[in-house]
């Protein structure tokens, strides 16, 4: 074993990182003679491949740590290595078969999100103590040992003003995640504000009068103009989606944004069709309840709800 060189130094900036694994790929491939795979797409997917071999362990790991009685993560990670046969296997391997659809883009997913969560904690480990270290790790976990369904279902429910789609290359890109809203919003809000209550689908908080409060990636100002849009976005895809209203909740936790009433702000859009807000609220669809609550729910700024919640610390 060596420690790796990046031309000259012992580390490199984590935004050069990608770079470097990839221009080592292309040395791995011209080595088990693949020459003809070294191009940006398949070295993309090689990438995209082996970083999910990582992130998996790295999951297992933690999930093992905070077990009861479980092992430290040192431990673990001394213990639970990946073979360097896992690696040269996937090298060598042609992946140009491998089928880009949804299951392929779910894993992507779970990588970047993952890898976005690495970046956090990397550009804010001055204010992260041990304490929020450990409950961001838990927060990891859930995320990761979610099936394919369910964290399809919790992306929609952290993104209520955009659909959520990622079948193919092209949604992938355009409407999942976006690792601003993920670094600058949600992580930021799961470190700021308290552990999250027990009772609450393992993400969300509950305040002293009993209303329930959910993370969001939304990152927009606090101006007439971004209340007005956010609230019309959230509403029309909550229209198109039929999606529920994410954990039947009161609060949605945003960047800077506050709005008392979603529906009252967007009405005042031509952008919304009210004969179909018209429908709902007659409807007794079971389906439509759930988008009439969109009525209730409120959007608060990050600072307010910090001291709505952490105030109840427990």
């Amino acid at each position: 074993m060596k420690i790796y060189n990046y031309d000259g130094d012992s580390y490199c900036k984590i935004e050069d990182l990608q770079d470097k694994i990839k221009a080592q790929l292309n040395n791995c491939l011209t080595k088990f003679g693949l020459p003809h795979l070294s191009n940006d797409n398949y070295l993309e997917t090689l990438s995209n491949e082996l970083e999910s071999l990582i992130t998996d362990n790295v999951v297992s790991i933690h999930a093992q740590n905070h077990l009861p009685n479980g092992d430290s993560i040192n431990k673990s990670a001394y213990y639970k290595t990946i073979s360097l046969n896992r690696f040269r296997d996937f090298i060598a391997t042609d992946l140009t078969s491998l089928h880009q659809d949804k299951i392929y883009f779910t894993k992507k997913l779970k990588t970047d999100l993952n890898r976005y969560y690495q970046e956090f904690c990397f550009e804010n480990e001055n204010e992260i103590d041990q304490e929020a270290q450990k409950k961001l790790h838990l927060y990891l976990v859930y995320f990761n040992n979610l099936n394919d369904s369910l964290f399809e279902s919790f992306l929609q429910k952290i993104m209520p003003h955009r659909i959520v789609k990622f079948s193919t290359l092209q949604q992938y890109k355009d409407n999942s995640l976006l690792k601003d809203e993920i670094k600058k919003v949600f992580f930021n809000i799961l470190h700021s504000i308290r552990h999250s209550d027990d009772d609450i689908n393992k993400i969300g908080w509950i305040d002293t009068e009993k209303k329930k409060y959910f993370p969001s990636t939304i990152i927009v100002s606090n101006t007439s103009q971004s209340k007005q849009i956010i609230s019309v976005e959230i509403l029309n895809t909550a229209l198109e989606t039929l999606i529920e209203v994410p954990f039947n909740t009161d609060y949605i936790i945003t960047e800077g944004c506050n709005v008392l009433s979603i529906l009252e702000e967007a009405n005042r859009s031509t952008r919304i069709n009210q004969s179909d807000i018209d429908i709902l609220n007659d409807s007794t669809s079971a389906e439509y309840d759930k988008i009439t609550k969109w009525k209730n729910i409120t959007l608060i700024e990050i600072d307010q709800a910090k001291q709505k919640l952490n105030e109840n610390n427990n």
